[in-house]
């Protein structure tokens, strides 16, 4: 990103006109770039759009943390610096593929006090983003993860399953609204928006 400016005066762009685009991780991307520096993005865009992606939640810290022997550390981002390459490959090799069932256990950007000051979340809720135009969008985007999981056939899979893989510290008030919210619909679910003809799953 900080690149981009010296470059700049060669082409007919403009940073007063550049957003910053990204999809799935890139949108991710985006987004923590919204949150660094107190959301000061430094006049380098000028807007945010998002496809298929959010600031995202620390997930499976303490399964990386683990496999590197980083868990008793008193600063484990701080020890996980230091693991060599091959610690690291092989806490990464263990890391869920993104075929399995427990493909987002492991997923996160930790905050290193540098170029994000805390959690993603806290960041939000503290309203420390930048502020301007955001254009956000997801469609479809669950088809391709959907395969794994079609062994989940009634309420009860699926709810063990978000309380084992999503929202383990989940009441069984909130799953049985999440439930609701997203009923065992097949027309409702993927391939989406072609109703009960291609649906992949009865959940």
């Amino acid at each position: 990103m900080y690149a981009l400016p010296p470059l700049l005066p060669h082409t007919t762009t403009s940073l007063a006109l550049t957003p910053s685009w990204g999809e799935s991780a890139g949108a991710s991307s985006v987004a923590l770039q919204t949150l660094t520096h107190g959301g000061d993005t430094r006049d380098l865009f000028r807007g945010a759009s998002m496809q298929s992606g959010s600031p995202p939640v620390v997930r499976g810290q303490a399964d990386c943390d683990g496999r590197t022997g980083c868990a008793p550390a008193p600063d484990t981002l701080e020890c996980l610096r230091g693991v060599t390459f091959a610690a690291l490959l092989q806490a990464i090799d263990q890391s869920p593929s993104i075929t399995s069932r427990q493909r987002w256990r492991w997923r996160g950007c930790p905050a290193d006090g540098v170029f994000l000051a805390d959690d993603p979340q806290v960041l939000v809720q503290q309203e420390l983003v930048a502020d301007m135009p955001f254009v956000t969008s997801d469609c479809d985007d669950g088809t391709i993860f959907a395969p794994p999981n079609l062994n989940i056939t009634t309420a009860a899979q699926l709810r063990a399953y978000f309380t084992e893989f999503f929202l383990p510290t989940a009441s069984a008030a909130q799953l049985a609204t999440l439930l609701a919210l997203y009923p065992a619909d097949p027309a409702q679910g993927a391939h989406f928006g072609t109703r009960a003809r291609d649906a992949l799953s009865p959940q």
